[in-house]
């Protein structure tokens, strides 16, 4: 391979000497039989684009820790990372992949350990605490609490109302209080 860098470093400079075309004018193209690459000379622009699209993919696998390339030889970088011999092979597995001996895909095994049924109960039945406080204890009590219920700013939700913003702030502030002090729940 050594003897492929220096060939492959002449064509580059052999080019550049001859005024054909600028440094960009060269790219790596590898044979796929024999996995040997060479410079071949297209159009400047082309190469250009030929090589932004690979310095973006050698970055990219450089950055997630497969591409080693050295920094003197990213010239005979031609994209192709699964052959090239600086590229370390992913040890990862896709969710999608059925387990070894088993019909179950990788994803069916995962055990979701963030929904507890308990809490979600408990939630929804203070959730129902205070819309209720709001109907029966707020002026336009079941609106408010369906806005901020849906994210909606206290903004919106005054100009919906057709109140001022302070009252609407006021009123929430005072009834968000005794709501926790009677139940607990943050709205």
């Amino acid at each position: 391979m050594k003897k492929t860098n220096k060939v492959a470093k002449n064509q580059v400079n052999s080019a550049n000497n001859q005024n054909t075309g600028s440094p960009w004018s060269l790219i790596p193209v590898r044979d796929l039989d024999t996995n040997q690459i060479t410079l071949q000379q297209v159009d400047p622009k082309f190469a250009k684009e030929f090589n932004r699209m690979n310095d973006t993919k050698r970055h990219f696998e450089q950055r997630h820790g497969r591409c080693f390339i050295p920094t003197k030889k990213k010239f005979l970088c031609d994209g192709l990372c699964e052959m090239c011999k600086y590229h370390k092979s992913d040890d990862y597995v896709s969710s999608d992949e059925k387990m070894p001996n088993s019909e179950e895909t990788y994803e069916s095994s995962f055990v979701d350990e963030t929904v507890n049924v308990e809490n979600e109960v408990i939630y929804k039945e203070m959730a129902e605490q205070a819309r209720k406080y709001f109907a029966e204890n707020v002026e336009y009590g079941e609106a408010i609490y369906d806005g901020l219920h849906e994210g909606k700013s206290v903004r919106q939700i005054a100009k919906e109302l057709g109140i001022p913003q302070k009252t609407l702030s006021d009123r929430l502030k005072k009834h968000r209080d005794k709501l926790r002090e009677n139940t607990g729940f943050e709205c």
